[in-house]
């Protein structure tokens, strides 16, 4: 295949979670059958919204757009370039994801077209969201909605299109914001480039991320741990099947060590790591394994919460995917230090951890603009569900 460019594109990308906001322009190369061979950093920033704790959400929330208002006038002021759209990948807890299921059955044999997944999907997308807390007392809008699995008489299809079967399955994984935080930050977007955004989940981006990084790891727990959250999904026979929050994330525990330590926040991450390296004598390494351990206890049990509840539903395999772009290979060795964690996975197997480096926010954005695998028929089937 070729790999010369025939078109250019210039994307603005944003990415919001729980403690940062980051912002970046980035070229897209595309080869003359509309491949992209090519992907160029322009500009990218990213600025954190707050390292302390106790802040009241009003507080956090205002935080939260001022910095995201800056980062978006510093990434306006660098887009030099003609911009052909603006992305903006929204985490929790400004988002939330829940799985979703739509049924149909004959008695006859029927063939599954494309007409019949409109119809499907539309009915799923007009019923009721779940009820649950994150929808409790809010008005919310769909942002995003994606297909991650068909089955066919009982059993997953990855091409269903023009199959012959008596019952279809379609589970989606569908994110919706509350109204205040999606006109709030439209309004942060359209101020700064005049332009409405194409939102989008990162619950799904961490899903897609893993199948692509990890094709051959079937049963999983994804942690996205960064920030003041941490992330989960349960995937199991390569389907997701479970999700949730821990309202708890790595900064938890940085901000435990830096009270415990008397010091600064970025001391206290800087402490972390060099224990971890055997950098410092013994008794620093003493005070701050100390400090890390209590830390680390207390993201330990918000998390074993969720354990209990998956385990239940026997649901919780023992490969760990830690989803993270700093160096945290600690967490991973405390993970491990312990055999709690086995009581709550099948079988009481040995835990397996893997460290998924969060992509570049460059290539996060790129399955929404080339990715071949995730054209979608019917506002969502994926070609290769």
């Amino acid at each position: 295949m070729s790999t010369n460019i025939d078109t250019k594109k210039n994307i603005v990308i944003f990415d919001i979670d729980s403690s940062s906001v980051a912002g970046g322009i980035f070229e897209y190369g595309y080869s003359a059958a509309g491949v992209c061979v090519a992907i160029r950093e322009l500009f990218s920033i990213r600025k954190n919204i707050v390292q302390t704790s106790g802040l009241h959400f009003d507080e956090y929330w205002r935080r939260t757009q001022k910095v995201f208002t800056d980062v978006a006038n510093e990434v306006h002021l660098q887009s030099l370039v003609p911009l052909e759209t603006i992305y903006c990948n929204v985490a929790a807890p400004w988002s939330s994801s829940q799985k979703r299921n739509v049924t149909y059955s004959k008695k006859k044999p029927f063939t599954f077209t494309k007409e019949l997944a409109d119809e499907l999907i539309e009915k799923e997308l007009t019923s009721s969201l779940s009820k649950n807390v994150d929808y409790k007392d809010h008005k919310v809008s769909l942002i995003d909605r994606k297909t991650i699995k068909v089955s066919a008489n009982g059993y997953p299809a990855r091409e269903p299109l023009g199959k012959t079967m008596n019952d279809v399955a379609i589970d989606s994984l569908i994110t919706v914001l509350s109204e205040d935080t999606k006109n709030a930050f439209e309004h942060i977007i359209e101020k700064a480039f005049h332009r409405k955004p194409v939102f989008s989940s990162n619950t799904f981006m961490s899903y897609f991320d893993v199948e692509r990084s990890l094709p051959n790891t079937d049963d999983a727990i994804i942690i996205d741990i960064s920030g003041e959250v941490s992330e989960i999904m349960v995937i199991k026979h390569d389907h997701l099947e479970l999700l949730g929050v821990v309202p708890i994330g790595m900064n938890a525990i940085y901000r435990h060590v830096a009270v415990e330590l008397n010091e600064t926040f970025a001391k206290a991450k800087k402490h972390i790591l060099g224990y971890h390296n055997g950098n410092f004598d013994t008794k620093l390494n003493e005070k701050i394994k100390d400090a890390l351990e209590k830390g680390y206890k207390i993201w330990l049990q918000s998390f074993y919460h969720f354990c209990d509840e998956a385990s239940k539903q026997g649901l919780l395999p023992n490969t760990i995917v830690i989803k993270s772009s700093e160096d945290i290979t600690w967490f991973e060795t405390l993970l491990l230090s312990t055999d709690e964690l086995k009581e709550h996975v099948h079988a009481r197997a040995e835990i397996e951890i893997v460290h998924l480096h969060t992509r570049a926010d460059k290539e996060v954005m790129d399955i929404s603009i080339n990715d071949a695998e995730m054209k979608t028929l019917a506002h969502g089937i994926a070609l290769n569900t």
